[in-house]
């Protein structure tokens, strides 16, 4: 069974990541958030069945089971305090 994904952030460091959980069967990722549609559009390209949002918020609403966070650290804390008031890892 694979854990239901979100990626919250998708510049250079996001992108990769999305590559690696994209590839690891561990992992499904059903929703991509970035505030940059470029940013959105490229994701949708590696992961064309994932939802692309515009806020963590937004990522949160799509019920993943786990969140990765790759945006800039002066985001990190208020982001990770979303997510574990969501109750998710």
């Amino acid at each position: 069974m694979s854990l239901r994904a979100a990626l919250v952030g998708c510049g250079r460091g996001g992108t990769t990541l999305l590559g690696a959980l994209h590839r690891n069967d561990g992992f499904e990722v059903i929703c991509v958030a970035d505030p940059d549609e470029s940013a959105r559009a490229r994701a949708a390209q590696v992961v064309p069945k994932a939802a692309t949002v515009a806020s963590v918020d937004a990522a949160l609403d799509e019920g993943p089971d786990v969140v990765l966070l790759a945006t800039p650290s002066p985001l990190h804390a208020e982001h990770a305090h979303r997510v574990l008031e969501a109750s998710i890892d």
